[in-house]
């Protein structure tokens, strides 16, 4: 190497740590509406229902994990979902058209699924409102549904 190569990469290893030195990372907080997602989800799980136990882990800053142990009549339920909440509503389709792909279409007989989990979250109701899901074996349910923005999918086993 020549003397001029190695007088430029020394002035840019200094150039680089003094500005890596100077830099802090970013103090703004963002609110994972995932994760308030999943647990307003908890606590609005439907008739003859109990939360035995519920594990909520965010998933970045957008997402959550959910666990939930049921008991639902007279049975014991175990739930696992990944909640995403994406940066438009036409995202979200897209997700759960692609999630939802052969599975049944499902609803809980009120018109909409959960509608005071979204609007706890987001302070409005939700404008869409679908479910989907399949049973993956004897035991297992594969289950999807979208409310606007959010995603949620999963199983459910019996």
């Amino acid at each position: 190497m020549n003397t001029k190569a190695i007088l430029i990469l020394g002035v840019l290893a200094v150039l680089f740590v003094s500005v890596a030195g100077c830099t802090s990372p970013s103090s703004t907080s963002t609110t994972n509406n995932a994760q308030a997602y999943a647990k307003a989800f908890a606590t609005d799980i439907g008739e003859n229902s109990t939360v035995i136990q519920t594990t909520i882990v965010a998933n970045g800053s957008d997402g959550a994990q959910l666990t939930l142990i049921l008991a639902h009549n007279g049975t014991t339920n175990t739930c696992a979902f990944n909640i995403q909440q994406f940066s438009s509503v036409a995202s979200a389709t897209a997700f759960y058209n692609s999630q939802s792909f052969g599975y049944a279409q499902v609803s809980n007989g009120k018109g909409t699924l959960y509608p005071s989990v979204y609007s706890s979250v987001m302070g409005h109701n939700a404008t869409i409102n679908k479910a989907a899901a399949t049973f993956s074996s004897s035991t297992n349910i594969s289950y999807v549904f979208q409310q606007d923005e959010f995603v949620t999918w999963g199983t459910v086993s019996l």
